[in-house]
């Protein structure tokens, strides 16, 4: 660590003749305050640092690794404010700091459209780092002699550990939405003015105003979403919303959509989106058709493909969250509307299946591939040997790889290569009429299944794979060579 010279040059040029906070005095122009000061900013900083990433990630983009971009403006402030020489000026970042606050509150106020997605990753990323070189050059500045510095470093960790847990465990329980970026947000701006109160009226009055302005749009914000949504919902696995415009009800997981049904009664048999008609799982369900039809679908969404189930068939959906679960059969007809029989198993779909007795399924749907955090272990070697043990002789696995980040065409091509199976990719264009989306799915079947069935094989063609690629197993991949 530096020494204290490297603080007192930093504090040059803001002369306070006493610290109004622990009634302390100044020396050399810092901060002579009791070590527990650091720990105070902590939490803020901690918890501000997660809810940006929680933003960026869930409510912004949907963008693999994007959450690599906040901690590294997290760790890159800490170091020059505690290793760094002079790069925390107080005069330039606490109205910097201010003027931040105000600019995310505004933001936060309007909508972010896919358009607004180059305006909102720079700028809460240019936010996050005043926001972490303010609070982390506050906690440098209350930095104690040699006989503090143990209690001191050992409330600065406690301090985070603190503000990580409010965000990581708090924030599910407590919240019925991704709330904690606007509350992080006043409460930082609170913490600021609680910092300045009684160094100059003028700081007062200005530091009230952004507190109150940041408290004004947290409150805003949180009303807004609940009042869009009809229905919100949070746990461990995020959160989740269904929204209505005046054709669909959609199940909605940050930018991601889980299903949509239409509004309309007569139509809301009707698959939509990736699994209209024309797509490619609509095709493998069709062109397998027979009595007695056994589905399983890892991905319950709003239970969409339970739409193309005649009485008799039997549909098995693996589904991770137990609130999708539930929002599915509350607020969609999919499964309700069904003449066959259902069934949802809870839990993470391969340990599932890899704990069952072989099922005999005509088509097997692999639907978890559509946000930034890619579940490897569905797309891997191993895990294509546990489906096709539970395939029924030319039955088809029907992947669902649409991603706006990633291209996982050639990973399941290659993996279905290694195998010794043929695949076939298929991509699907948008249709309002039918509310079919734009979408790609790989189906993976024996060779004699295409050949078996010509007009499912005239539907696609075989994936793109790169000279080389390389086979994903459970020790192996690489989300980096698939990033669009």
């Amino acid at each position: 660590m530096a020494d204290s010279s490297c603080f007192a040059d930093s504090a040059r040029g803001w002369r306070l003749t006493h610290y109004r906070r622990s009634g302390r005095e100044l020396s050399n122009g810092r901060h002579r305050a009791n070590e527990s000061s650091g720990w105070c900013l902590r939490p803020f900083r901690q918890s501000l640092s997660l809810s940006v990433t929680n933003h960026l990630s869930q409510n912004v983009a949907a963008i693999p690794f994007l959450w690599i971009l906040p901690l590294s403006v997290y760790l890159l402030s800490l170091i020059l404010c505690f290793e760094g020489d002079g790069w925390y000026r107080r005069r330039l970042f606490l109205p910097l700091f201010g003027a931040m606050v105000l600019a995310a509150s505004w933001l936060l106020l309007h909508e972010t459209p896919d358009s607004w997605v180059k305006i909102a990753i720079p700028f809460f990323t240019v936010f996050l780092f005043v926001a972490c070189m303010f609070f982390h050059g506050e906690s440098a500045l209350r930095k104690p002699d040699a006989s503090g510095i143990s209690a001191y470093y050992l409330m600065l960790s406690l301090g985070g550990a603190i503000g990580a847990l409010v965000v990581a465990l708090g924030a599910p329980y407590l919240l019925r939405g991704n709330y904690e970026m606007p509350i992080a947000l006043a409460a930082s701006a609170a913490c600021a003015l609680f910092l300045e109160y009684r160094r100059h009226w003028i700081s007062d009055i200005a530091w009230a105003g952004v507190a109150v302005a940041a408290l004004v749009s947290a409150s805003t914000v949180v009303r807004s979403m609940q009042a869009s949504a009809l229905v919100s919902s949070r746990n461990f696995y995020g959160g989740l919303r269904i929204v209505e415009d005046t054709k669909f009800r959609t199940m909605v997981h940050g930018t991601v959509s889980h299903g949509t049904q239409f509004l309309d009664a007569a139509r809301k048999r009707s698959a939509t989106a990736y699994y209209a008609p024309g797509s490619g799982v609509q095709r493998a369900i069709e062109a397998l058709r027979r009595p007695g039809q056994r589905v399983g679908v890892i991905g319950l969404g709003a239970g969409t493909l339970a739409a193309y189930s005649r009485p008799g068939d039997y549909y098995r959906f693996y589904e991770l969250n137990p609130t999708v679960a539930d929002l599915a059969r509350r607020h969609f007809t999919y499964l309700s509307d069904s003449p066959a029989t259902n069934e949802i198993r809870l839990g993470d779909g391969r340990l599932t299946l890899e704990r069952e007795s072989p099922q005999n399924f005509d088509v097997l749907v692999v639907d978890a591939f559509s946000g930034d955090s890619i579940p490897v272990h569905l797309l891997s070697r191993e895990s294509f040997e546990a489906y096709f043990r539970h395939l029924a002789p030319g039955g088809v696995l029907a992947l669902h790889v649409s991603n706006s980040a990633l291209n996982l065409v050639p990973v399941a091509g290659r993996v279905a290569q290694a195998a010794g199976r043929a695949a076939l990719h298929i991509h699907a264009m948008p249709d309002d009429a039918t509310g079919r989306s734009e979408s790609d799915w790989v189906l993976v079947a024996l060779p004699s299944t295409f050949a078996a069935h010509q007009a499912l094989s005239a539907a696609g063609g075989a994936p793109q794979i790169p000279a080389g690629f390389p086979v994903w197993t459970d020790d192996r991949s690489n989300l980096f060579q698939v990033l669009k």
